[in-house]
């Protein structure tokens, strides 16, 4: 049988409420289906990353703690929605106020964020690809 956590599991209207909630500004329509069809659980998508609820609650100020342990400047803007944190050392937040805004990440240790992909779409078909990949 397999097990739970490796199925793939999306969010319900209340929960979904939540992480808006939770961010600083809209979270976007490509990232809300993403939650939709997504947001508890991808299998093994993104092993070792809080992205799925409820874990991802919180990484707004988890990702500015981030920053201040390493003396960054600040540079998240109130419109980011940080969506991915990895290990505790890097972040992904969505920059933009489109329906299908930019993916920015964080990587401790550097100085300035880096601009992932120009659309959030772009950017989990990448990991996607990537993992389907790599199981061959």
């Amino acid at each position: 049988m397999t097990d739970a956590r490796h199925r793939v599991a999306g969010l319900d209207a209340a929960e979904i409420a939540a992480v808006a909630g939770d961010q600083s500004a809209s979270i976007g329509e490509a990232y809300r289906e993403f939650l939709k069809i997504a947001g508890k659980s991808a299998g093994r998508l993104f092993v070792g990353s809080d992205i799925f609820f409820p874990q991802m609650l919180g990484l707004w100020g988890d990702s500015k703690d981030l920053l201040d342990e390493n003396d960054c400047p600040p540079f998240l803007q109130s419109t980011d929605r940080v969506f991915m944190m990895h290990q505790g050392y890097q972040f992904y937040f969505l920059r933009g106020i489109g329906d299908d805004p930019e993916v920015w990440s964080y990587y401790e240790g550097d100085s300035t964020p880096k601009q992932d992909s120009p659309k959030f779409t772009d950017w989990l078909r990448c990991w996607v690809d990537r993992y389907l990949a790599a199981l061959g």
